[in-house]
């Protein structure tokens, strides 16, 4: 419903729409990843070594595992074209 009101209301490319909307995404991303990085959890099925985020052990698996690595840049092509393709539609016809 934004997106229909942004895009009907101001001449926007769509793929700076998405380009915008994936920056906000990472700009949040680096605010609160080092905040979760302290924050204690005692939920042994939700959290890994006693935090609630642990990008040390995030990065290490994702060297050691390439198919890891190789699943999570599909995943971010994936989301990337899902957003560009729903903006795109949004655009030229219409969010309903």
């Amino acid at each position: 419903m934004t997106e229909e009101k942004l895009l009907a209301g101001y001449e926007m490319d769509p793929l700076y729409i998405v380009g915008m909307e994936g920056f906000y995404g990472c700009l949040w991303y680096l605010i609160f990843l080092p905040i979760f990085q302290f924050v204690n959890c005692n939920n042994n099925d939700l959290c890994n070594n006693g935090k609630i985020e642990d990008s040390h052990k995030a990065l290490t698996d994702l060297v050691d595992k390439p198919k890891l690595l190789i699943m999570s840049i599909g995943i971010v092509f994936s989301i990337a074209s899902f957003n560009g393709s729903g903006v795109f539609v949004t655009k030229y016809a219409s969010a309903a």
